[in-house]
């Protein structure tokens, strides 16, 4: 029986900054997040649904998206588990290995 589902997961990166919050109206810590979700078979085979980078107040938590692509150029390396970002490549890949090896 295949079981499917979805889930999603915060990771605050080691980015942080000083700026003036809107909400807070106050000169603020802000960190970068990355918020992402994913949607998969048996918790296993998983790709990803939704990917942003939000610079958030550490009070409120209000704050602004940012550009992937600026956000990802300052990383060594997107924090995101391997199987959350390629499961489902792993799986597509084990049917072509299988359908290679019985042919």
């Amino acid at each position: 029986m295949l079981a499917y589902g979805a889930g999603g997961n915060t990771v605050t990166l080691d980015m942080q900054e000083m700026r003036h919050c809107e909400a807070c109206n106050q000169d603020r810590s802000f960190s970068v997040v990355l918020q992402y979700r994913y949607w998969g078979f048996d918790w296993i085979f998983n790709f990803l649904t939704m990917r942003k980078y939000v610079m958030r107040c550490d009070v409120c938590e209000n704050g602004l998206e940012l550009d992937r692509k600026t956000v990802e150029a300052k990383l060594d390396g997107v924090p995101i588990p391997f199987i959350h970002r390629y499961g489902m490549l792993t799986l597509l890949e084990l049917i072509a290995l299988l359908l290679i090896w019985v042919a």
